[in-house]
């Protein structure tokens, strides 16, 4: 996505905090930080088909199930130093300040349930509403 917006082919996109802090570095404007404000959102999901959702259960099992350890390991302070590791590694992150700040943006991006909320799901469908006349809104 980042790239898509960086070479002109996508003019607005829904980013997480990392991305958003990352692009306003470069200069972008953001338009809104839905995790500092009080929409009720769908900011991390897992999207399949049906199709290979049914031909493939176990491993889509497996992935879910180790999603949600990661997202709860994520969650726990008496990880933070492995995660702040992973997060520089990963992101090829040099300075401490930096790696810091990616770690809170993490956190804060962290869904604290495993599934949305309902008037998450209805913002959700009021959006793509407006991209395709065939969704529910």
């Amino acid at each position: 996505m980042i790239q898509a917006i960086e070479g002109g082919s996508v003019d607005l996109a829904i980013v997480d905090p990392f991305f958003s802090r990352r692009l306003k570095q470069k200069g972008y404007k953001v338009m809104l930080e839905l995790h500092r404000s009080n929409i009720p959102f769908i900011t991390t999901s897992v999207v399949t088909t049906a199709t290979y959702l049914r031909d493939h259960e176990d491993p889509v099992e497996r992935f879910l199930r180790a999603f949600l350890e990661a997202q709860a390991f994520i969650g726990k302070p008496e990880n933070k130093p492995a995660v702040v590791k992973t997060v520089t590694m990963k992101m090829k992150i040099t300075d401490p300040a930096t790696a810091e700040e990616s770690y809170q943006e993490l956190l804060t991006g962290n869904e604290k349930k495993p599934y949305p909320s309902i008037d998450a799901l209805r913002n959700v469908q009021k959006l793509m509403a407006t991209m395709n006349p065939k969704s529910p809104a």
